[in-house]
């Protein structure tokens, strides 16, 4: 399903994205927290998706942008690539001793089995 937005949204977003860009943030940090942010607050998830799979192929090792990316999945009740990407997350969180994130990981998987389940 296509989404339209109205003209002054899509140039807030614009210029959103582009004061993201010029802070100079690494780029897996700024996809996982403010341009999913962004899209998310106008209810974008194929953006977000879009934007979090563009740093997994750029070679991304950090578990919070997988498991966000996971989130995205299941908020797209597509669990089994929620599945997939939370055991991505859920193995780089244990290999840099990320507890918190392992933690968050752990509750989105519980929430891909519930989902497999029912």
């Amino acid at each position: 399903m296509r989404v339209s937005l109205p003209l002054d949204d899509v140039q807030q977003i614009r210029d959103e994205v582009k004061q993201i860009k010029d802070l100079g943030l690494s780029p897996d940090e700024a996809a996982f927290r403010d341009l999913d942010a962004i899209y998310m607050s106008k209810l974008l998830l194929d953006e977000s998706i879009k934007t979090l799979i563009a740093r997994v192929v750029a070679g991304s090792q950090n578990p919070t942008l997988y498991r966000v990316l996971g989130d995205r999945y299941l908020g797209g009740l597509l669990p089994n690539e929620a599945e997939q990407t939370y055991s991505i997350a859920a193995q780089l969180a244990l290999s840099s001793s990320n507890t918190s994130e392992l933690s968050k990981v752990q509750s989105g998987l519980k929430l891909v089995n519930w989902l497999k389940n029912r």
